[in-house]
């Protein structure tokens, strides 16, 4: 048997824009091992203190701009 695995693309967006996830760590969740998540510029605050990503994904910035990441304990990236 062969089985083809199609690989998602999933985006962050900044704003309520369907089908855009609101924070990066939904999109790491919903992501499985080999998609590419596309983060669009903006502000993002995430509610944790780390992200883990215990998966073989990619991340990338869609367009030009800056992507800050603000995480609960305050700290930036």
């Amino acid at each position: 048997h062969i089985f083809f695995i199609q690989k998602k693309h999933l985006v962050v967006c900044s704003g309520p824009i369907p089908p855009c996830y609101q924070t990066i760590e939904d999109a790491i969740n919903a992501a499985n091992t080999g998609d590419i998540i596309s983060i669009s510029p903006g502000n993002y605050s995430e509610n944790a203190t780390t992200i883990d990503i215990a998966k073989q994904i990619s991340l990338e910035v869609a367009g030009t701009g800056d992507v800050v990441i603000s995480m609960l304990d305050g700290s930036t990236t």
